[in-house]
C-alpha cells in the first residue's frame, strides 16, 4: 500500500512538471485582420510556368515602395514573386484587406556581402515597382533606432507566420496567419536567437518572418527569423538581426520608419 501510495505521488509529481513545463512554452494564436499589417507572404514561379506558384517565404513592409527578407528566401530559380498584402488567410482571394502583386526577380536586391554558406548579411529588399496605398490591413513597420536590444528589456517579442512545411519535396502551407509572444526578460537579441532556434517557433514561422516589438502604439522590427543553418558557429544563425543591417537597408530605401 506504501509503495502504491509513493508511486502516486511521484505520478503527481510528474504531471505537475509536465504542466509547468507545458505553460512555460508560448501558446500559438490565430492572427485576426488588421494584426499584423505590415507582414507579407511571397509565391514565386518562373516565366515559363507561371501557373505554379511555390510557396516561398514572409516578409516586411518598411516602406511604400519596398519589403524586407532574407536573402536566403531567394535560393531557389524563380523569375516571378507573388506577394500577399493585408493578408490573414491566404488561401482566400476575397479575404477583405487582402491585394495581390506580381513583381518580377529583378526587383529584388541582395546585400552584396551575403554570404550563403555563412549566411552573414543575410538581408535582401524588395523594391515594389508600383507604391502602396496605406490602409488599416496594408502598414509598414517601425525599425528601431536605438541600437541598444537591451532597451527592449519588459516589451513582448511576437513572431508570425503560415509556415511552409516540406513534404517529399512538394511545400504546402498552413493557410491561415498564426503567431506567438514571449516577454524580453534580458537582451532582445540573445533571447530571440535562443528563442527562434525552439522547434515552437520552427513549427509556425517562415524564412524571413519578422521579429517585432510593440512599444508605443509602433510595430519595430528588431529582426527576421531564418531556418537556414549556415556553416558558423554562431548561436544567432536562426536570428538576422535587422538593428546591425540598418546602415544598408538606409544606403537602398530612404523612406523608412524609425522608433
Amino acid at each position: 500500500m506504501a509503495k502504491q501510495y509513493n508511486w502516486l505521488l511521484i505520478s503527481l509529481a510528474t504531471l505537475l512538471l509536465l504542466v509547468n513545463i507545458e505553460a512555460e512554452e508560448p501558446e500559438e494564436k490565430l492572427a485576426i485582420p488588421t494584426q499584423f499589417p505590415y507582414q507579407v507572404f511571397i509565391d514565386v514561379a518562373l516565366k515559363s510556368d507561371n501557373s505554379k506558384w511555390v510557396p516561398k517565404c514572409s516578409g516586411t513592409i518598411i516602406s511604400k515602395s519596398a519589403i524586407v527578407t532574407t536573402a536566403s528566401c531567394l535560393d531557389t530559380e524563380f523569375d516571378l514573386a507573388l506577394i500577399y498584402f493585408g493578408a490573414v488567410n491566404i488561401s482566400n482571394a476575397f479575404e477583405i484587406g487582402q491585394t495581390r502583386m506580381e513583381v518580377e526577380r529583378k526587383y529584388f536586391e541582395v546585400h552584396e556581402e551575403y554570404n550563403p554558406v555563412t549566411l552573414s548579411n543575410n538581408i535582401a529588399i524588395i523594391k515594389l515597382p508600383f507604391e502602396l496605398e496605406f490602409n488599416e490591413y496594408v502598414q509598414a513597420v517601425s525599425l528601431p533606432s536605438k541600437e541598444d536590444l537591451g532597451h527592449y528589456v519588459g516589451q513582448e517579442m511576437i513572431i508570425a507566420g503560415w509556415h511552409q512545411i516540406d513534404n517529399q519535396q512538394k511545400f504546402a502551407v498552413w493557410p491561415v496567419l498564426k503567431y506567438l509572444g514571449k516577454k524580453v526578460a534580458r537582451h532582445v537579441g540573445k533571447e530571440a536567437a535562443k528563442w527562434v532556434g525552439k522547434k515552437v517557433v520552427g513549427l509556425l514561422a517562415d524564412e524571413g518572418s519578422p521579429i517585432t516589438i510593440h512599444e508605443n502604439d509602433a510595430n519595430i522590427a528588431v529582426g527576421m527569423y531564418t531556418t537556414q543553418n549556415g556553416k558558423t558557429k554562431s548561436k544567432l544563425s536562426h536570428f538576422v538581426n535587422l538593428i546591425k543591417l540598418l546602415p544598408w537597408i538606409k544606403k537602398i530605401v530612404s523612406d523608412i520608419r524609425l522608433k
